[in-house]
């Protein structure tokens, strides 16, 4: 497997008012965001498009996408925190994924975050359960006028529940900030969706015109199949959070979405069976080895968001 560099991509302006950086791979085992990625570069190199803005793409956990593993000691998308900050920035990792967190930290030093009005952070992820299409903000109303476009219901609540992630700290720079979830990890499909996400966030942002998208891009409509009949805005209920001597065990079936009732039995752990605790929907179940989220289970919500 060749070498993944961590700069996939720069392009645009670098002296423009907006800034879009793009992250993919910040788990191991998600390297379709890499692909993703990689086919938006060679179509903007390939047509040299008007843009007007500065997209910068990153990749995330390099040793862990070589791993194909979720992450290696720590989950680099848990440890954004003042501590762990400090040891990256200080040479005192103890970690290979706080090296990784380390390098692109220093990516990151090599950009004026000051000069840009508008900075954008988007971070590309997919989940080991099918049909895992949706978005995850740090501020709702902040980020609407992004996300409006991009076809996927917003889940609200579930940020604040995990700690140490690039959302909050791109956030907390002054980024408007979300992550697209696009799809299950092995699904070809998944990097379809995401490279769609990227287009269209660049329309939001402002940075191409309409007709500058490409016509594979502009033409694609399969993901309005995964969410026609969802809400567009959802909100955290409950997270089942786990340890590895849990023994956690989902049971097979399950899918991003699918509507359970209180009391379902949803899985096993060393405890016995693990029923929902209320009705809704159910999101990123568990189907890989390594993970400290059980399951999430989230409801229709409303809220009215100026544009």
């Amino acid at each position: 497997m060749e070498e993944i560099p961590r700069i996939i991509g720069a392009y645009g302006n670098i002296d423009a008012d907006t800034l879009m950086i793009c992250t993919a791979g910040i788990h191991g085992n998600e390297p379709l965001g890499i692909e993703a990625l990689r086919k938006v570069f060679h179509i903007l190199e390939r047509d040299q498009p008007n843009f007007k803005g500065r997209f910068v793409g990153i990749a995330g956990n390099k040793r862990a996408l070589a791993a194909n593993q979720r992450y290696l000691s720590e989950d680099l998308n848990r440890i954004w925190t003042p501590d762990k900050l400090e040891n990256a920035t200080n040479n005192r990792c103890q970690t290979p994924d706080c090296e990784e967190l380390k390098e692109i930290c220093q990516v990151f030093d090599q950009i004026d975050f000051t000069q840009y009005h508008q900075k954008i952070y988007l971070d590309l992820h997919t989940t080991s359960g099918e049909n895992g299409t949706f978005i995850v903000t740090t501020q709702l109303a902040q980020s609407h006028y992004l996300t409006q476009r991009l076809e996927a219901p917003v889940i609200i609540g579930l940020e604040e529940k995990l700690k140490g992630t690039s959302l909050r700290y791109m956030h907390d720079q002054g980024f408007t900030s979300f992550a697209f979830e696009g799809g299950q990890h092995q699904n070809q499909q998944s990097i379809d969706n995401l490279v769609w996400s990227i287009w269209y966030t660049f329309l939001g942002a402002g940075c191409i015109a309409e007709d500058i998208i490409p016509e594979e891009v502009a033409q694609y409509t399969h993901l309005q199949e995964f969410t026609e009949n969802l809400p567009n805005l959802m909100e955290l209920e409950y997270l089942h959070s786990i340890k590895p001597e849990d023994q956690f065990k989902m049971l097979p079936g399950f899918k991003n979405f699918s509507k359970v009732t209180k009391g379902q039995l949803l899985a096993h752990d060393c405890q016995g069976e693990v029923k929902s605790p209320d009705d809704g929907y159910l999101l990123m179940p568990l189907y890989q080895p390594v993970g400290s989220d059980g399951f999430f289970l989230v409801k229709g919500a409303q809220a009215v968001v100026g544009n």
